[in-house]
């Protein structure tokens, strides 16, 4: 009987609408917890997948409390690929802990494209903290807060509340990922 269920176009019809729709919501959870997690540091909020080849971290999700700054973040993370191996995510991807950056007045990262370049120029970071996004022990992406302007380090605060959001950000990344793969 499960057989003659799994030939069944009517399956087939619907999965693919409940898969599409489910990838949907979790995408939707995602933007939430950026945009939650923004207004409660005060900073803009990346999230990102890692891909399948493990080179690159993928956006899935952008906030920052300023609509201005929010839309040109969403307008760059768009047009540009953050890679695993390089820059500040580097240490984070390969020792899988938190780091925190404070950044010179006007710093912006060598490995940065024309296009990030620009964008730090007209919005220039003064803090980053980075933050694994760990599935049993198995690394899936990061969650980055971005601090403009103000010249303040973050704080173990601040790491909390990152790791505590990265943790719930794990096991939807997961069923993201496992639905795609039945798309």
């Amino acid at each position: 009987m499960v057989d003659d269920l799994a030939h069944d176009p009517r399956l087939l019809w619907l999965l693919a609408r409940v898969d599409k729709q489910c990838v949907e919501a979790v995408e939707e959870l995602l933007r939430f917890i950026a945009e939650h997690l923004a207004i409660a540091t005060s900073d803009a909020v990346t999230v990102r997948v890692l891909s399948e080849d493990r080179q690159s971290l993928l956006p899935l999700a952008a906030h920052h409390p300023e609509p201005m700054i929010a839309s040109a973040m969403a307008s760059i993370m768009s047009e540009t690929t953050q890679p695993a191996d390089s820059g500040l995510w580097l240490p984070v991807m390969q020792e899988r802990k938190p780091r925190r950056w404070r950044m010179p007045r006007g710093y912006v990262p060598a490995e940065a494209s024309e296009q990030q370049a620009a964008f730090l120029e007209k919005f220039p970071i003064r803090a980053v903290l980075g933050v694994p996004i760990l599935l049993d022990d198995r690394l899936i992406g990061g969650v980055s807060v971005v601090r403009f302007a103000v010249d303040r380090e973050f704080t173990d605060q601040d790491e909390a509340l990152v790791v505590a959001c990265a943790s719930r950000i794990a096991p939807a990344l997961e069923f993201r990922s496992r639905l795609k793969e039945a798309q």
